[in-house]
């Protein structure tokens, strides 16, 4: 049986608020689907999936766009998985099916539903999902109609109001959320963090596969409100645009791309340390074991850097300056701002007893996420 790394290496995302390509990002769809076999099954093609599951199968349907990706994407998705529920499930199948499936695999962190979970299998999925804190991303469907009406108190303003880490709620009340779904899969499973300013929000992301949802304006406006994503096509003139609006996730990291960024992160970040751990003799703590944590955590900050998961230059509110400056113990309002990072490895630091008793450093890790523009407010002067 694999151990788990956070034993030894347990680096927790955080978020301070506002007042290669990476086999973890893989998506896993769970399916009462009966061609399917037993517990995880992996493709890398969606004519394997319609093989097995049929041609007209929602299954295959799903593994069409996922492996199609994005419109415009640099890199495509290489595997996906899925995971057999019961032909008629109940809430506990799907915990223990999430926990069964994260049991057998690590490289997964998107999930799906080909059969869209009824409203209290609905609720023990996001019950599940502190249990594995930040670490996966459930993005489920709603048929509810009443998620077209403002306030409703539907699934969707529940989560978002418990801030239950990553879920992001889709529209199908007209049914082209499942499709839906299956592009957000295939847009993270899409990220590649090695790519140079490879980072793009989920808000935008389209695929011809998906049918936009049949809504009014207004309903649209209740979606949002209610914390809904959904598939929708807009006007403008001669041209027609269809794309995801508005790839929020419940939680403290608000955004699906500034979550999936923490999750290949934090995994980077745990590889860093243990092949640190394995590869020399002590670390001691002194300057000498800061200049190793650091040193050996540097290339995944460079990478996030580059692929724009961490944007330098970004204005911190007062607010903000001072939190940090206070979290860190030091000033480092100025640097982090600037270059975009400040990290404070921790092993110099350390009091007598966590030396004795040689227990964990602990490091911090400041970053400026920089978010991204998803609308604009645009006033055209004529001067005469």
């Amino acid at each position: 049986m694999i151990l788990p790394v956070s034993s030894l290496v347990s680096v927790t995302p955080g978020v301070l608020a506002a007042g290669g390509t990476t086999n973890l990002l893989n998506g896993l769809v769970f399916s009462t689907n009966t061609a399917l076999s037993s517990g995880l099954s992996t493709f890398t093609t969606a004519a394997e999936v319609a093989a097995t599951c049929g041609a007209e199968s929602m299954e295959a349907r799903m593994a069409s766009i996922y492996f199609a990706g994005y419109t415009n994407a640099q890199d495509l998705p290489q595997t996906l998985y899925f995971y057999q529920l019961p032909a008629t499930p109940e809430d506990t199948d799907y915990t223990a099916a999430l926990t069964n499936a994260a049991a057998a695999s690590a490289d997964w962190c998107a999930f799906a539903f080909a059969q869209e979970p009824d409203a209290t299998a609905k609720t023990a999925i996001a019950a599940w999902m502190p249990t594995n804190p930040n670490r996966y991303w459930g993005i489920v469907q709603d048929a509810d109609a009443n998620i077209l009406l403002a306030e409703s108190g539907c699934f969707g303003n529940i989560v978002t109001e418990q801030a239950t880490p990553g879920l992001t709620c889709l529209c199908n009340t007209d049914g082209n959320g499942t499709l839906a779904a299956a592009l957000c899969l295939g847009w993270a499973a899409s990220i590649n963090p090695q790519r140079n300013a490879g980072r793009t929000t989920l808000m935008f992301r389209n695929n011809g596969g998906v049918s936009a949802a049949d809504i009014t304006a207004t309903q649209a406006q209740a979606l949002l409100q209610n914390g809904y994503s959904f598939y929708g096509s807009y006007k403008s003139g001669d041209s027609t645009f269809s794309f995801l609006n508005n790839g929020a996730v419940s939680g403290a990291f608000a955004w699906a791309d500034s979550y999936l960024n923490q999750i290949w992160m934090t995994s980077s970040f745990q590889s860093d340390l243990l092949t640190l751990f394995s590869a020399v003799g002590q670390i001691p703590y002194a300057v000498q074991g800061d200049t190793l944590l650091a040193t050996s955590v540097q290339n995944t900050i460079d990478t996030a850097v580059a692929f724009g998961a961490i944007q330098p230059n970004v204005t911190l509110s007062a607010a903000q300056a001072q939190v940090v400056n206070a979290q860190a113990g030091r000033s480092i309002a100025d640097t982090l701002a600037t270059r975009g990072w400040y990290l404070l490895p921790g092993a110099s630091t350390a009091s007598a007893a966590t030396r004795a008793k040689r227990w964990p450093v602990q490091a911090r890790f400041f970053y400026m996420d920089g978010q991204s523009v998803q609308s604009i407010s645009l006033a055209t002067v004529e001067v005469q």
